[in-house]
């Protein structure tokens, strides 16, 4: 999977402006939401070739030691084509050990960038989620200013229509003694009637501006609450993901570990069998001796020598004893056996990019 850059992306342009609110936002969340559902499902999967990974490469350490046993047994009757057909056989396997490190190494050094690619996209969409709450906030401080110009306004209009009302008084008072305009008086109390009912309508209208704000700033509030405890969630699940991903590598540092302490005594191993050879020319040359003919030296032999593993310390206990690792001849002998489809690891060509879910791919583009 390819590591995911840091996001330039800017979601103030589908936030609340200042005098309308659309239902984007809304639908931008849900969108956030399934996307780190997918991310997940993602980082779960990773986790879980991990595991097959390292179970796939101790499967094939073993196949190939159990092929070396079963090529020494059927070998037996000649003792150095069959300790050659050991040596051999073990060369293949710390050959094929130390390509599934390095392979093994390059992917945990994939896992790494993807993890802190992964963690990075989520420390950006938290930040995403802090501006679009600050937005919010704003946008509701906008409606409450709205609000107070509104109750103003209306009290404003119940003082004119007060004022109104005490000009109607007085000219009901005056039309009684003036009868030759109380044509001209009943047309204006219509006039003022129309007005005071328009001032109403307003007032009216008004009000119910009011309600649908209100209405609009209590679906703001739990859009505010509904993203905090969206936001706790990511969190925990992300956390939750980085421990256990550390918690592999650190498995997985301490089998390395271990495969660099047994290279090590095979190392050993190997310098001890040269020695042993070296003082004893007699085995390489393809001679088994008695036990009680004399060697060049004039000392005789203790035992029978039938392969290189009985070169070994008889205080050393079998089980933690190990063959000697010698270096295979230049020439290819017909006893060796080229690995199997069983003992070939699956592995990812050096310098070739991580593959990347369709999900994880989309939300990449949504940040560049």
């Amino acid at each position: 999977m390819s590591s995911m850059r840091p996001s330039t992306h800017n979601t103030d342009n589908a936030s609340v402006s200042g005098d309308s609110f659309t239902e984007d936002e809304y639908d931008e969340h849900e969108h956030y939401g399934h996307s780190n559902r997918a991310k997940e499902s993602n980082i779960t999967k990773w986790t879980n070739f991990i595991n097959w990974r390292n179970t796939s490469g101790s499967g094939s350490r073993g196949g190939s030691g159990d092929g070396s046993r079963s090529r020494s047994r059927n070998h037996n009757h000649n003792p150095t084509e069959a300790g050659r057909g050991r040596v051999i056989s073990q060369s293949d396997t710390l050959e094929q050990e130390a390509r599934l490190e390095r392979d093994r190494s390059k992917f945990e050094a994939g896992v790494i960038l993807h993890i802190e690619s992964a963690t990075q996209d989520t420390h950006q969409l938290i930040h995403a989620q802090s501006r679009r709450l600050d937005s919010v906030d704003s946008a509701a401080d906008g409606v409450a200013l709205r609000l107070d110009n509104v109750d103003a306004h209306i009290n404003a209009l119940d003082t004119q229509s007060d004022s109104v009302n005490a000009r109607l008084e007085v000219i009901e008072k005056g039309s009684t003694n003036q009868s030759p305009h109380s044509d001209a008086l009943a047309d204006r109390i219509a006039a003022q009637d129309h007005l005071i009912h328009s001032l109403q309508l307003a007032n009216q209208h008004h009000q119910h501006t009011i309600s649908t704000q209100e209405n609009q700033l209590c679906d703001l509030r739990s859009v505010v609450s509904k993203l905090q405890s969206d936001l706790r969630g990511l969190s925990v699940l992300a956390l939750e993901r980085i421990q256990g991903l550390e918690k592999s590598v650190e498995k997985n540092t301490e089998k390395n570990a271990e495969i660099k302490s047994e290279r090590s005594l095979k190392e050993k191993a190997e310098k001890i069998t040269e020695n042993v050879v070296e003082s004893n020319p007699d085995i390489s040359n393809d001679k088994t001796t008695d036990r009680h003919t004399d060697n060049p030296n004039g000392t005789p032999y203790h035992r029978k020598i039938t392969s290189f593993s009985s070169l070994r310390d008889e205080n050393t206990p079998s089980s933690t004893t190990r063959s000697p690792a010698i270096k295979p001849p230049t020439t290819n002998p017909t006893n060796t056996k080229s690995p199997t489809k069983s003992q070939t690891p699956l592995r990812r060509p050096p310098g070739s990019p991580v593959k990347q879910s369709p999900a994880i791919q989309a939300k990449a583009k949504q940040f560049t």
